[in-house]
């Protein structure tokens, strides 16, 4: 189908600080250091080049276990229960490490109008989890939000691992970031395979997917389109600069099929190298800009997406190119 109109860029934010990576093994403080500052320079970035974006927070990030202590009895995980682990904020780890309320704060007081989202309560993974399990968590969620004023709309999957979806619609939801759209990410492939294919896109810099939304469950799915690379774990190994390159030649594609690139990324992984990536993901936003000031494309939160879809936006279309 031709173009109707701009294309777009989403931007979803995984901010969790510790939250994603306590049960996986030892935790390297120095890793999550940096990260207040990446925080507060994306901020300030995304102000000078007017880009809204939806910020999926881990909710216990804005709460202590001593206010909430029922936080560990209600859970019953599949997988994460039976290895007997504590919460962050029930381990002798610094508060630094899982606790920032002031996030909200920080993303209020800004220029543009962000969209904030749930990353869970708990980062719970929902495939591991029983139905019941997610749904006290996104409850939990759902309610900590609400004391700070906040109406939730949008999800993110921790680790992406999708699951319980009629949850997310009972407690209000209405738009979630799907896997990205690449074939190896659709199927349950084993492990070696997806991170060699993985590694091949940002050693090619192979040209992401754009994507539009479509109905799932009776909520709206907003596919990935490309992951921001670290410089680390094996990615430096990659082409410097693929993650900027890639990114400009998706925003290029929406651009020129009207349809979206959905780019994404965890915070804390800017903190390993801050300068490096930091430059790289401005370069990124001055094109997005460039872009929309040619009237080629829009810059739209989940929310965003969501809003449009139900008014027939991407009616018609097919669901990745």
């Amino acid at each position: 189908m031709s173009r109707k109109s701009s294309g777009a860029l989403v931007i979803s934010l995984d901010t969790e600080l510790v939250w994603g990576m306590y049960n996986t093994g030892p935790i390297s403080p120095e890793r999550y250091a940096g990260t207040r500052d990446v925080v507060h320079k994306l901020l300030d970035l995304f102000d000078k080049y007017q880009i809204p974006v939806t910020w999926a927070l881990v909710t216990h990030l804005l709460s202590d276990c001593g206010s909430e202590p029922e936080d560990r009895s209600h859970l019953q995980y599949t997988k994460q229960d039976s290895r007997k682990m504590d919460l962050p904020c029930q381990q002798e780890l610094s508060p630094d490490l899982w606790h920032e309320p002031e996030v909200l704060n920080w993303i209020k007081n800004t220029e543009v109008d962000h969209d904030i989202g749930s990353h869970t309560h708990t980062h719970l993974v929902f495939n591991e989890a029983t139905r019941e399990d997610a749904r006290s968590d996104v409850e939990r969620s759902v309610a900590v939000a609400e004391r700070y004023g906040i109406d939730l709309k949008s999800f993110v999957f921790p680790r992406n691992r999708i699951d319980h979806r009629g949850v997310l619609k009972d407690a209000g939801f209405e738009v979630y970031r799907g896997v990205d759209s690449r074939w190896y990410e659709k199927y349950r492939l084993p492990a070696p395979i997806v991170k060699a294919t993985r590694f091949a896109d940002e050693a090619t810099q192979w040209t992401p997917p754009t994507v539009v939304p479509r109905m799932e469950s009776g909520l709206v799915e907003v596919p990935g389109s490309q992951v921001f690379r670290p410089v680390h774990g094996g990615w430096q190994y990659t082409p410097k600069g693929s993650q900027q390159s890639r990114a400009i030649a998706g925003l290029n594609r929406a651009a020129r099929t009207g349809r979206i690139f959905h780019l994404w990324f965890h915070p804390f992984n800017f903190a390993s190298n801050p300068e490096q990536l930091l430059t790289a993901f401005e370069t990124v936003l001055a094109h997005a800009e460039s872009l929309v000031q040619q009237g080629r494309l829009n810059v739209l939160t989940m929310r965003n997406v969501a809003d449009l879809h139900k008014s027939g936006r991407w009616d018609g279309w097919e669901t990745e190119v």
